[in-house]
């Protein structure tokens, strides 16, 4: 998928959420028996527009009513149930969850914070997809209370975030919020390696791919054989020992690179020239070996990637 096609489909996408909120604006209770009635358009709503997260979806059932457990308190703070309500709910059953709006409603009101000790323990490898989660939740309705934002840095201080991953989780959930993963674009480059594939639940993989620049093409490549030089514990290199293109050094598949650091060092022909290769942005290292229309044409693709990216 193009760049182009990729801001067609969030454009696809603001367009159901302005549906879905027009909706839930009609939803104004007047009395116990409309609550109960409005409580069955947000799950038929829900069922019609279900959050699709498959690689949460891949967790065990267990941990994934785990999961709905932890945000439902939410659903019922400051008063601004329905966004929030449809949100989980639609969450919920892209989760193959089978909860009912009303349900998870009822889940929230009887959930408390000191009940979930035990929840946040299992739920530590996902923690930053749950705080994700938290923080949409509490900004879904425009703007989030001082009691709902108590709430969430509760949370986080229980599955032990601190500031910077509270910063960092905030512009990812803008992000969703507003449809614009171009927010991430600008976000400085983090001080620890620890955030790829962290939000493979809400980042799509088709904008991480338009974020992969390529820097360079290491071609008329024979013979590829790698050898650990073991010169720096945080990379690896790699020799081509075959003419006539010798690389030098290539960094590990996913560490953390600067603009206009040295990304790969090569020697090409018989002059024994050292040439490099610099990265024209911060982000991550990634690297792709691949062939030509001959088995002999091998090549080496050198990427600067967004520092979120995961690699399957």
């Amino acid at each position: 998928m193009n760049l182009t096609e990729l801001q067609g489909e969030l454009r696809s996408l603001e367009t159901q959420i302005a549906n879905l909120q027009s909706k839930v604006q009609e939803m104004k209770p007047t009395s116990r028996t409309q609550k109960h009635s409005d409580y069955d358009k947000i799950t038929k709503l829900a069922k019609q527009y279900a959050l699709d997260k498959p690689y949460l979806r891949r967790e065990s059932a267990y941990l994934r009513k785990q999961y709905i457990t932890c945000l439902s308190p939410f659903v019922a703070l400051d008063g601004q149930v329905y966004d929030r309500l449809l949100y989980l709910t639609r969450l919920s059953l892209g989760l193959q969850l089978p909860y009912t709006a009303e349900e998870i409603l009822h889940l929230g009101l009887n959930t408390e914070l000191a009940d979930l000790d035990w929840q946040f323990q299992d739920l530590k490898p996902l923690k930053y997809s749950l705080l994700t989660d938290i923080l949409i939740l509490a900004n879904c309705s425009g703007c989030a209370s001082e009691e709902t934002l108590a709430l969430a840095a509760d949370y986080a201080v229980a599955l032990g975030c601190n500031a910077e991953d509270m910063k960092i989780t905030a512009q990812v959930a803008k992000a969703v919020l507003k449809n614009d993963f171009n927010i991430l674009r600008v976000l400085p480059l983090p001080k620890l390696n620890c955030w790829q594939g962290v939000f493979r639940n809400h980042i799509p993989k088709a904008w991480l791919r338009s974020q992969r620049v390529l820097q360079k093409r290491l071609q008329n490549i024979e013979d590829l054989s790698e050898q650990d030089l073991t010169l720096d514990s945080m990379l690896q290199f790699y020799q081509i020992f075959s003419q006539p293109l010798r690389i030098l050094s290539l960094p590990a598949r996913g560490c953390l690179v600067k603009k206009d650091d040295t990304l790969a060092e090569y020697t090409y022909g018989a002059s024994g020239e050292i040439q490099t290769v610099t990265a024209t942005k911060s982000g991550i290292a990634y690297f792709e070996e691949g062939e030509g229309a001959s088995n002999d044409e091998k090549y080496i693709d050198i990427f600067v990637c967004h520092w979120m990216d995961w690699f399957d």
